[in-house]
């Protein structure tokens, strides 16, 4: 680090040379204890609430530059709160709000009901000559947004302010660049992996497929499945979730698809909500405009992943574009106490009933699509954007359609003229009244039938009363979703000439027993279908997994072992990775994550890539990586970059995409007439779009089903965990079938593909066992020695997975070339819980995140075990030791790969 401090500025923001803020002593944010001073550069650091909108506030830095040249400039400071512009030697200011204001990364300082983090913002990139200059900070003023708050004001504290030249620098708390925070005890060592300079590794993907995403002419459909264009190659795709609010330039996206293509992630999938900003026009009304900065990063990461192999999908989550739900719904929320943000309330229904809202979708839809690359092909005709989803994780069916309490009188007198003019279609001109009648029971609020309006029932309710009414309203409302998403599919694919593959939405719904195949039925539009989800532990009283601070109960969770949440223990068997497909359409699981705090997190990788190989899904995304490098704490947002996420991604990318984990077959069959489906009939399996919503919206259905041949015998709800479930949506009429060749699912344990998937869900424990690939993973101190094979384990961890696969095409009995993945557990640094089975926060921690250390071997049986090398490689996969000769591997504390050679 020593011999590049020329090459950076560091200024700590406490020791100003002018400024009219109070002294730091008197910062309302000071360190209370050593722990707080601890994770601020320096100690301390200056700040105030601002409770005078009239007073200017300015801080001022004086300091020589050694080198000249362009450097990037950061600041580190109180979250989002205080932001301000700057301006260097008197030039030009610059703004905060120029750029998203996107924390690139987070340290807890308080963690009690303030929720006071430290964090850093990258604010732009300025030249600079050698020689003395000035810096000016002057915090923008902005109000609360409650007037009631006590007094107006803007809380800010700075900690650090930086400017440093390209490629030297990964936010890691009060690290100066290339500063390196590494710890070993005797139990666990902190991850803090160099930054990547790409040198010789043998554990480097690129290319492994194609040097060019795209190039065997990007990815289609047929017969269920997604296959290349120009070839009969398999498609197999590791995704990962990206925000582009995260990028900082064009270097650092560039290295970013560089550094997922080495590690085999070959997708990238980008929200479409980021490429927008706000504007207000001269006539008051709010429009939706490119922001030209973010859609430039865009484009420059899409060119990037292309040329690094990997593909891109594009989504848009509406509920989180702000804007677009003021422009479609209005300022409804605002006629609803309790409703504090137009971002919190669905507005589905708006999309089907408001004038001009299908054209403003498809409006944005043909901007982005009609952006150019910097190669110069148009993004909607480029093979390697492959992949589009209308719009996630929104649906009718939600709890939010709640007519007259979160919809405006207004608002729902439209629906209700809609839904009397469909009855009029459907019942061939029958008198409204006349039909209102023929339902009985009490009238509903919005039935003015003589003014040609019926009142419609909310998802609670429909789903509680199951009757005529209920039924019609249920229908209607799937017929208003499925023309939506059958006129947007046809425009995308159509009249924009999007070649690639395209889904609609991808909603679980609340009251899933009774709505779920009907949202699942009007969402079957498209070339495939694509389901997310969260596992979550378990927390007690209002926190959960978003809000774990001190003082906090919760309870770790593990998936091997199929464990309950309290109280809805019904719904074990539901992982987020369970994947029914439907109408013979491949399924892709594009969002996955493991919420902390979970002290089994690390399963994720391991059991999602072996349960979608399974059932045959070929597109495997996890969510979502935050920023361009490695998380140095794991805080409030779930981020893939972390050890148990991308740390396990060689062997098991390499593993899924060269198809080494076994593939299932299909294990039953289940069909449904439109008549069951909006009959609201109870079938023997729930539908599962999605599995992030609370417990109480997912009603899992227990089995039911009988197995061919064996009268009466229930099928476990796990089956799926066995296989690939077709579901036949439409059916002439209702039936499901389980194969003879189903695994073998048992009270304890689980038996799939031939037997090369032994899971023992009792005990915690999975093995996969095939000529190419050997995992072991769960509670292995418990499981004593294991034999995979020629892999022999004897790793005495209380959890860890262990992954073993041939680099060379040759099974592991004879590959010279053998990649071993070992990993333990993750946490921060001084983290700490009190209690065995509920626990208590005492301390989120700080950094750096930190792994258990490895613990115990491996053995390879082989005639010529003694002919093999074994080289302890480093975080990013270079040889750095020779760790033994022979058929015995031993485990390094702090190592997670390793590379046997002939």
């Amino acid at each position: 680090a020593a011999a590049d401090s020329g090459r950076w500025i560091w200024l700590e923001a406490e020791e100003p040379a002018a400024t009219n803020l109070p002294p730091k002593e008197e910062n309302p944010y000071r360190p209370k204890a050593f722990w707080e001073a601890d994770v601020l550069s320096g100690g301390d650091w200056i700040g105030m609430k601002w409770r005078d909108a009239k007073k200017p506030v300015f801080l001022e830095y004086e300091f020589d530059c050694e080198t000249a040249g362009k450097f990037l400039f950061y600041v580190r400071k109180f979250y989002t709160f205080g932001n301000f512009r700057w301006q260097l030697d008197g030039g030009a200011w610059h703004g905060a709000d120029e750029r998203p204001h996107f924390s690139l990364d987070a340290v807890a300082y308080r963690e009690d009901q303030e929720r006071i983090r430290v964090d850093w913002f990258y604010m732009g990139e300025v030249e600079m000559g050698v020689g003395k200059h000035k810096l000016r900070v002057e915090p923008v003023y902005q109000e609360t947004a409650d007037p009631d708050a006590e007094g107006i004001f803007t809380p800010m504290a700075y900690d650090a302010f930086l400017f440093v030249q390209k490629g030297l620098f990964n936010p890691k708390g009060k690290l100066k660049p290339l500063e390196m925070q590494k710890m070993q005890s005797g139990t666990a060592f902190g991850m803090d992996p160099a930054i990547e300079r790409f040198e010789k590794s043998p554990v480097d993907w690129l290319g492994l497929d194609e040097k060019v995403a795209g190039e065997k002419g990007g990815i289609t459909v047929k017969d269920g499945r997604l296959i290349y264009r120009n070839s009969i190659d398999p498609v197999r795709l590791v995704g990962v979730n990206l925000s582009q609010s995260g990028f900082t330039n064009d270097s650092s996206v560039k290295t970013l698809a560089r550094f997922l293509g080495k590690r085999g992630i070959n997708l990238a999938r980008f929200d479409l909500g980021e490429l927008f900003s706000d504007q207000v026009g001269a006539d008051g009304k709010l429009r939706m405009v490119v922001n030209e900065h973010m859609m430039g990063l865009f484009l420059v990461a899409v060119q990037a992943m292309k040329d690094s192999g990997v593909y891109t999908a594009l989504t848009w989550n509406m509920r989180t574009t702000p804007l677009f739900l003021k422009k479609i719904a209005g300022d409804y929320a605002m006629d609803f106490a309790g409703a504090s943000s137009v971002e919190r309330l669905g507005f589905m229904p708006y999309l089907f009933f408001e004038k001009g809202a299908e054209e403003e979708v498809r409006r944005v839809w043909k901007e982005v699509l009609g952006a150019k690359l910097p190669g110069g092909t148009r993004l909607g005709e480029d093979p390697a954007v492959a992949f589009l989803l209308i719009n996630q994780q929104d649906s009718i069916f939600t709890e939010d359609f709640a007519p007259y309490q979160k919809i405006s009188e207004a608002k729902m007198a439209v629906m209700e003229k809609a839904f009397g003019d469909w009855l009029k279609s459907e019942r061939k001109g029958e008198d409204l009244a006349s039909v209102v009648a023929g339902w009985g029971g009490e009238a509903v609020r919005g039935d003015v039938p003589q003014e040609g309006r019926v009142g419609l029932l909310s998802t609670d309710e429909m789903a509680s009363r199951k009757d005529a009414r209920a039924q019609a309203c249920a229908r209607f409302l799937a017929q208003m979703q499925a023309d939506f998403y059958r006129k947007m599919v046809n425009y995308i694919k159509r009249d924009l000439k999007y070649p690639g593959v395209v889904s609609s939405g991808n909603k679980m719904v609340k009251e899933n027993g009774a709505l779920g195949w009907i949202n699942a039925w009007s969402q079957n539009y498209g070339d495939a279908t694509e389901k997310h989800g969260s596992y979550f532990g378990d927390f007690d009283g209002l926190y959960g997994a978003w809000n774990a601070i001190e003082g906090v109960r919760y309870r770790d969770r593990c998936g091997l072992r199929f464990d309950g949440r309290s109280g809805k223990e019904a719904e074990r068997f539901e992982l987020p990775v369970r994947a029914l497909a439907y109408s013979g359409k491949p399924v892709m699981l594009t969002e996955l994550s493991w919420a902390g705090p979970n002290r089994y997190s690390g399963e994720m990788v391991m059991l999602t890539m072996t349960l979608a190989s399974l059932q045959q899904v070929q597109v495997v995304g996890y969510s979502r990586l935050i920023s361009t490098f490695w998380a140095n704490a794991l805080g409030d947002r779930v981020s893939f970059f972390t050890p148990e996420g991308m740390g396990q991604m060689p062997a098991f990318a390499y593993a899924f995409r060269k198809g080494y984990l076994p593939a299932g077959n299909t294990v039953a069959t289940l069909k449904i007439s439109d008549a069951s489906i909006f009959g609201m009939k109870q079938q023997p399996l729930a539908e599962n779009a999605d599995t992030q919503l609370s417990a109480e919206s997912q009603k899992v259905a227990a089995g039911g089903g009988k197995k061919e041949g064996k009268e009466g015998e229930k099928v476990h709800p796990a089956l799926w965990a066995t296989g690939k479930i077709e579901v036949q949506l439409g059916a002439e009429s209702d039936g499901f079938a389980v194969s003879k060749s189903a695994g073998v699912v048992t009270e304890e344990s689980l038996l799939a593909a031939n037997g090369a998937v032994r899971w023992d869900y009792k005990k915690g424990l999975m093995l996969v066992d095939t000529p190419f690939c050997k995992v072991a993973g769960g509670f292995l101190k418990k499981a004593g020695k294991i034999k995979l094979g020629e892999i022999e384990i004897d790793a005495p961890m209380e959890f860890g997975v262990i992954c073993a696969v041939s680099l060379d095409e040759q099974p592991i009995s004879s590959s010279q070339k053998i990649l071993v993945q070992v990993f333990s557990e993750q946490s921060n640094a001084g983290s700490f819980a009190e209690g065995t089975d509920w626990k208590l926060i005492r301390s989120v921690g700080r950094p750096p995140v930190t792994i258990k250390n490895m613990v115990g071997g491996i053995t390879v049986n082989r005639p010529d075990a003694d002919s093999l090398a074994t080289y302890a490689l480093d975080e990013n996969g270079v040889k750095r030791l020779t760790v033994s000769v022979g058929a015995k591997v031993p485990f390094l504390p702090s190592t997670l790969y390793y590379l046997i050679e002939k």
